[in-house]
């Protein structure tokens, strides 16, 4: 019996040092390899031959078995080939893990490459000879696989502005310095300052390279060719330059410092502001003179530009200036503003024709002779609503021009000589 229980006593120690050795011999079992085979050729498609001189440093493979640096020399077989079995360092720790392969020739060349081994067996020497050079490796060549791995994200080729080439920037671009750029050639070419600075306008007008329509720095007053739709009569050859100059929406400023007398017209009825003391031009009425060209001297003949100024402003106000000095008492007639040779005819309903007053009833009021024996002086057509006349004299051909010094009163014989087709 009690040899029986020694018995079972060893055989229960032998099976305990066997688990034990069992235990020992599974965890000393080493990481599994990959197997690496390809063929090595030269450039000139013979099989190279020689040796391959691999080392590694110490690494932790990703299943946490620790391998040892170390290095190991490999012969090129017969043809180039190449077999090795290898630890995979695809992934291990510390990350950046390569083994260094030097070839060493037997034509005396030798060339460094490093290869990344993954845990999928076997595996050619193409595929994990790596794109990455080691951080810790300087001066190397990189492969066009790795900068084209390395720029991919980075640049969008339809992305980015070019230095070169035609394309279309979209969306608001805001620079830190002011851009630079060239003289334009084209009308929609991008004006750089020196170009704006020295630009003068074409024809009558123009502005000087150092003053601009207006100059807002010093806030002094226009003077060059216009603002916006506003002329200056003094920076065209004529006051009737600038009108034509400001079409048919602009306005005209004569300033008080004009010192010319010319005459115009304002076919297009524009605002004309005259500043040299004439209260004709405020627009609230049309000058026949300053607006239309009539003369006023009393000698030439301003029917046509009377019955334009008439025609081309229906319904407006038409205002006649006193050209000529009102006389005082009888006697000789004061003066003739206006001569014309035909019949005025009024254009549009509510048309006012209307005599600057100087408050004199005689002769104080503008004078219009029509020299025409017999013909009526302003006709009145009878669609024309509203229309009226006030402040002129109309007078014919045959008002007396009476001597006699200061009498205030005609004789028989003056009136006998009258032809009556005044008014």
């Amino acid at each position: 019996m009690n040899f029986s229980f020694r018995r079972l006593t060893g055989r229960l120690f032998y099976c305990l040092i066997s688990l034990l050795l069992a235990a020992r011999l599974a965890h000393a079992t080493g990481p599994a390899t990959t197997t690496v085979s390809d063929i090595v050729y030269r450039a000139d498609s013979s099989p190279a031959a020689g040796n391959l001189q691999i080392t590694w440093p110490a690494f932790v493979t990703s299943d946490n078995k620790s391998v040892a640096a170390g290095s190991m020399q490999l012969a090129i077989g017969a043809g180039g080939a190449v077999t090795v079995a290898l630890v995979p360092n695809a992934g291990a720790n510390p990350a950046g893990t390569y083994y260094k392969v030097v070839y060493q020739l037997t034509d005396g060349t030798s060339s460094t490459e490093y290869w990344s081994v993954p845990s999928t067996s076997p595996a050619t020497i193409s595929a994990i000879r790596s794109i990455l050079v080691p951080a810790a490796v300087a001066g190397n060549f990189v492969t066009k696989a790795y900068v084209d791995s390395s720029v991919a994200a980075k640049a969008n080729d339809a992305a980015v502005v070019h230095t070169i080439g035609n394309e279309s920037v979209a969306g608001v671009k805001t620079f830190a310095a002011p851009p630079s750029v060239p003289t334009p050639a084209a009308t929609t070419d991008a004006a750089n300052k020196s170009y704006v600075d020295s630009l003068t306008y074409s024809g009558t007008g123009s502005c000087a390279t150092d003053n601009y329509v207006y100059a807002i720095n010093n806030h002094s007053s226009p003077s060059c060719r216009g603002i916006g739709a506003q002329r200056f009569a003094d920076q065209f050859a004529s006051i009737q330059a600038a009108i034509t100059d400001a079409g048919t929406a602009g306005s005209v400023m004569i300033p008080a410092s004009y010192l010319a007398t010319d005459s115009y017209t304002n076919p297009n009825n524009i605002n004309i502001v005259d500043l040299r003391g004439k209260p004709d031009r405020y627009k609230g009425f049309v000058n026949v003179v300053s607006d239309c060209g009539a003369v006023g001297d009393g000698i030439t003949d301003d029917t046509t530009a009377i019955q334009n100024c008439l025609t081309n402003n229906p319904g407006r106000h038409i205002f006649f200036p006193k050209m000529c000095a009102s006389q005082s008492g009888g006697g000789v007639l004061s003066c003739v503003d206006y001569k014309i040779t035909a019949p005025l005819t009024t254009s549009g309903n509510g048309q006012w024709l209307d005599g600057e007053i100087f408050g004199s009833p005689w002769q104080g009021g503008p004078v219009i002779q029509q020299t025409t024996a017999d013909t009526t002086g302003i006709i009145i057509p009878v669609a024309g609503y509203g229309q009226k006349i006030s402040n002129l004299e109309i007078i014919g051909q045959g008002w007396p021009t009476v001597t006699g010094g200061s009498t205030s009163c005609w004789t028989d014989s003056d009136l006998a000589t009258w032809p009556q087709n005044g008014s």
